[in-house]
């Protein structure tokens, strides 16, 4: 019956016309749906359209079309709703009609499946490099879940790796968290650092660490801070730690919570700066402190920078060095 309908002259309505009557029709009741106990003429509708549904499941756009004239007429005590929605999504999702796609994620009531769907939807335009639809659009309640996918799945690939980093700046950028643009940067700073410390890798992480410090000078100076987890943690959402915005105190803070200031950072940028000017004459410097990297830089002739690198660390003047017949102490 649905293939005669489809080779209509109007197939569009083929889905809705070939379900009226349901009750009626032996071969469905008594063949293809014959499992079924229960003989509620909407009950059966859908069960007609999921299994026609799937016989079309080679022709998205038909099949698509059935699943959507499906949910108009579902039974609202019919817990497969969520079913129809999740299937509309994803073929929405296949045919990259991303804005369809997103309609049937927000449309599914159910939000274990809506945070599902989301996730799916995040991760398929992350891949595709397709950042538009993904940071411009308006997530409602589901906006939270936006960080810690794109968060764990930036931890989980390779520091060299930084889309999902830069994707979860420019997603926070553009809804003017800054403060939450700035943990992005720093936490991909912290994940290069996990790695070997190639000429390439210090400079992607001078330039994260640049990026999270301007973005903190765009918050006011009592939320010049980020807190991230420990090595072993778990990241940690963008909230003050301490305080509510109402000023009630909040959980205390986790022994795993690290809170990092925008001096920290600055600090820390200085070092790695360090570590590339270094870098740059062939000098490792992985596992070295800061005063180590000073006494390499004053014997190379960069005497201001190591003092600033010192007075940055409040690092005791201990290293000294001779240059040139000219004795100098830091």
């Amino acid at each position: 019956m649905f293939r005669c309908h489809f080779r209509a002259p109007n197939p569009d309505r083929c889905p809705s016309s070939a379900a009226t009557n349901l009750h009626t029709q032996d071969f469905f009741t008594k063949y293809l749906l014959k499992d079924l106990p229960n003989s509620n003429q909407p009950i059966l509708t859908t069960s007609l359209f999921l299994h026609v549904a799937e016989k079309f499941k080679e022709n998205t756009s038909f099949c698509r079309q059935i699943l959507e004239v499906a949910i108009e007429r579902i039974d609202q005590e019919d817990d497969r709703q969520c079913q129809l929605w999740n299937k509309v999504f994803t073929l929405r999702l296949q045919d990259e009609d991303y804005t369809g796609a997103y309609r049937a994620m927000i449309s599914n009531t159910d939000i274990d499946s809506q945070k599902n769907c989301l996730r799916t939807f995040v991760l398929h335009l992350s891949d595709s490099g397709d950042f538009g639809p993904l940071v411009n659009s308006e997530y409602s309640g589901l906006e939270s879940e936006i960080a810690p996918i794109l968060e764990n799945r930036a931890l989980a690939v390779s520091p060299e790796d930084t889309r999902y980093f830069d994707l979860l700046y420019a997603f926070m950028s553009v809804r003017e968290n800054y403060r939450g643009a700035a943990r992005a940067m720093y936490l991909q700073s912290q994940h290069i650092a996990s790695g070997y410390e190639s000429l390439e890798q210090l400079e992607t992480r001078e330039s994260a660490l640049l990026t999270a410090i301007n973005s903190l000078y765009l918050v006011k100076k009592e939320d010049q801070w980020v807190a991230t987890a420990s090595a072993n943690g778990v990241p940690l959402p963008v909230k003050s730690p301490k305080r509510t915005h109402e000023g009630g105190m909040r959980v205390p803070l986790s022994k795993d919570t690290v809170v990092t200031s925008l001096e920290d950072m600055e600090n820390e940028c200085l070092l790695v700066q360090a570590r590339l000017a270094l870098k740059m004459d062939d000098i490792d410097t992985a596992g070295l402190d800061a005063s180590e990297i000073a006494t390499l830089m004053a014997k190379r002739g960069m005497y201001h920078e190591a003092g600033n690198l010192l007075k940055s660390f409040k690092e005791p003047a201990r290293c000294c060095c001779q240059n040139s017949g000219e004795h100098i102490c830091m």
